[in-house]
């Protein structure tokens, strides 16, 4: 989300489809869904070393 809220991937940390920020709440098959979402540096942590570095982003769709 846009706020500084954590969201996840159990329980309460789920969004959901009324949690949307642009579009609207009743998906209609149509009309675009947008969730932000927001990447943190985690600064308590040590600086890995100089490299080459992958992430990968889940995207769990329930129905």
């Amino acid at each position: 989300s846009s706020s500084t809220e954590r969201w996840g991937s159990a329980g309460a940390e789920r969004r959901e489809q009324s949690d949307v920020d642009t579009g609207d709440a009743i998906p209609d098959g149509i009309t675009p869904q947008n969730y932000n979402y927001r990447a943190q540096i985690m600064t308590s942590q040590n600086t890995p070393p100089a490299g080459t570095y992958t992430d990968s982003i889940i995207v769990d769709v329930q129905f």
